[in-house]
């Protein structure tokens, strides 16, 4: 009985808390008291779901912007605030459920690499000469490993989330893309305008390639394990190439004939052994 009767007191707190915060926001005229049920309510439906905000996160990757919150301070909205939160939540989690993670997890060596690079660089932190700056970049060194390093190791023991990272992942760089080649095409296409173009989402079209070229192994690999709609990722893929190939940027290009050279190569050493492209991928495709 007492179970049935929790959502609706519940509600009733949370409609009683809402009421209080906008009367107080009101009467002092602090407006920003009214968003505070919205965030209990958000870090509520995160702490239930979690992997929720992680998949926000990377869907918002490639549409963040760089926003200047002081001279000296910017940051890219809104994937680093939902990395804090997403580094905030895997920390609870693991706290409250720490045989998430395996023992042998901790004991592989590129985590301990990682981890040793990090105590390397509290260390430093301690001897700055310019201790603000220092821990400014400790902090973001952390929740950035926290979000993208530490928080898959407990969301991506689960198939379906590896498969669904990779696809609301492609669906949101190859969104962007669309427009932004079109944005291009409006402009001529030249080099003079790319990062016109490009702009706000991304710095300069480095950065843009950078991330196109980061999609293109993952839009192989779809192509390989999916055999419904081919026709559909090799279009994606097709775009991210054309994408790449306007964005003047000889990085991408030089990233993307290796990438070539590598699965040529692994192509024929497959077809050699009787296998097939990608087939060490092949986990993925199936539970």
């Amino acid at each position: 009985m007492k179970q049935a009767n929790y959502p609706v007191k519940l509600f009733i707190g949370l409609s009683l808390f809402f009421i209080l915060s906008v009367a107080i926001a009101v009467y002092f005229s602090l407006y920003w008291i009214a968003a505070l049920p919205f965030a209990f309510a958000f870090f509520y439906a995160g702490w239930q779901q979690w992997q929720v905000v992680f998949f926000l996160l990377i869907f918002s990757l490639p549409w963040s912007i760089e926003f200047n919150v002081t001279s000296s301070l910017s940051t890219d909205l809104p994937d680093e605030p939902l990395m804090l939160i997403t580094a905030m939540f895997f920390l609870l989690n693991w706290i409250y459920a720490h045989k998430n993670i395996s023992a042998e997890t901790w004991k592989h060596p590129l985590l301990f690499l990682l981890l040793l690079h990090f105590v390397w660089v509290t260390i430093s932190v301690a001897f700055s000469t310019d201790p603000s700056l220092s821990i400014k970049f400790w902090l973001a060194k952390g929740w950035y490993l926290l979000a993208f390093v530490f928080a898959p190791l407990i969301l991506f023991q689960s198939k379906q989330n590896i498969r669904l990272t990779a696809i609301i992942f492609l669906y949101s760089i190859g969104i962007l893309t669309a427009i932004i080649i079109y944005r291009h095409y409006l402009l001529g296409l030249s080099f003079e305008k790319i990062n016109d173009a490009v702009s706000p989402f991304f710095r300069n079209h480095v950065n843009y390639s950078a991330m196109l070229a980061c999609s293109v192994p993952m839009l192989i690999a779809c192509y390989q394990l999916d055999k419904k709609n081919k026709l559909a990722i090799l279009a994606c893929l097709l775009l991210v190439l054309v994408a790449i190939g306007f964005s003047y940027s000889r990085g991408a290009w030089l990233a993307c004939r290796n990438l070539c050279a590598a699965a040529l190569q692994q192509t024929v050493s497959d077809l050699l052994h009787g296998n097939t492209f990608f087939l060490r991928c092949n986990f993925l495709a199936k539970d």
